[in-house]
């Protein structure tokens, strides 16, 4: 069911940005995804086995895979700022 009004909807979580569920079968969001890669998962199965997600039916195994390809990006460039700021 929906909210009526606005005021209705619950507060935003800190980023602004409300969590999405990714997979459906199992009810595993992206945040628990992105967590799941931030500890060390690196591909379906790993994160299939930390949060869940892709455990089932694998339709959100694509979106799985963008996550963990997000996260990399992420990583690397959070390692590589020092190197940057000292190069420049």
């Amino acid at each position: 069911m929906l909210p009526r009004s606005p005021e209705a909807l619950p507060p935003p979580v800190q980023s602004g940005f409300s969590p999405m569920i990714v997979c459906h079968c199992n009810g595993v969001s992206d945040r628990a995804i992105r967590e799941s890669v931030r500890k060390g998962a690196r591909s379906h199965r790993e994160v299939a086995l930390a949060c869940g997600a892709g455990r089932s039916c694998g339709g959100c195994r694509p979106v799985v895979a963008d996550v963990i390809a997000d996260e990399s990006v992420e990583r690397t460039l959070c390692l590589a700022a020092p190197a940057l700021a000292a190069a420049s």
